[in-house]
């Protein structure tokens, strides 16, 4: 019996096709995780493919093509907002107050691995 072989379909025969995972899109494109399932749902991002029952991957070269759609920020545009972010450039009532009121200097108070009930809790209280 003679092996049979697949071929794809002609249009993806010379190219390969690079799958990534979440992590690498995250990377990729600067965006959380929220971010990118957001645009997902607006249609405004590549969708993912289905590699089993519960993993997703992105075609490597359309995550590629919506980087490079991306608008480019202008020289103009980009120093007024990097003049606006330093703290000087922040309006007084924005800027963080110098008294900190109740502030926790010591971890022991803080209840451990998530307890919230109250019996632990209390054992840590003052």
């Amino acid at each position: 019996m003679k092996p049979t072989s697949i071929s794809p379909p002609p249009e993806v025969s010379n190219t390969q096709i690079t799958l990534i995972r979440l992590a690498g899109v995250m990377r990729m494109t600067g965006l959380c995780r929220s971010s990118i399932y957001a645009l997902i749902a607006e249609k405004q991002f590549p969708c993912q493919v289905q590699l089993s029952k519960r993993a997703v991957a992105w075609r490597r070269t359309e995550v590629e093509q919506w980087s490079l759609s991306r608008p480019t920020v202008p020289h103009a545009q980009h120093d007024k907002l990097a003049a606006a972010s330093r703290l000087s450039d922040v309006p007084e009532q924005l800027k963080p107050s110098a008294t900190v009121v109740g502030a926790v200097t010591s971890t022991s108070r803080i209840p451990t691995r998530g307890r919230t009930d109250t019996k632990h809790a209390r054992h840590h209280l003052p």
